[in-house]
């Protein structure tokens, strides 16, 4: 979990016109990225390219209710095959065992998204940083 306190996600949400009700994430035009301290000197950046989600707008502020999303660990990319491969490792994520990450809001507020993540079975509250490019 050492990965988890550093890692910064970035959820980009992109969708055609939104006038209140559920809707599926576009993968086309979201990003769920990461950076993480390495040894304290430098940050490492990768995403996750393999992800599913929906959630759901007020109606009539057009601001989110709700969200839930699933990554699959196995989609991990940092550009370096040998640290994805230690990544997906028992050591870290174990993604063999557990081949899911899950996501749960709780409340958005300003730039920040509240809500309950889920990494090998065990689930921690979390502050992720949160961007709405609108609607059209």
């Amino acid at each position: 979990m050492k990965v988890l306190n550093s890692a910064i996600v970035t959820m980009l949400f992109g969708c055609g016109s939104l006038f209140g009700a559920n809707y599926a994430v576009d993968i086309a035009h979201t990003n769920v990225v990461f950076k993480v301290k390495h040894m304290m000197i430098s940050t490492v950046s990768g995403q996750f390219e393999d992800f599913t989600g929906s959630f759901e707008l007020d109606d009539k502020t057009n601001q989110l209710k709700a969200l839930k999303g699933e990554i699959e660990v196995d989609s991990i990319n940092t550009n370096i095959e040998d640290r994805d491969a230690h990544l997906k490792s028992s050591e870290i994520f174990d993604a063999q065992k557990y081949p899911k990450i899950a996501f749960v809001l709780d409340k958005v507020k300003g730039d920040k998204a509240y809500g309950k993540l889920t990494i090998k079975d065990v689930t921690k509250d979390v502050v992720l940083d949160y961007e709405f490019g609108g609607t059209i």
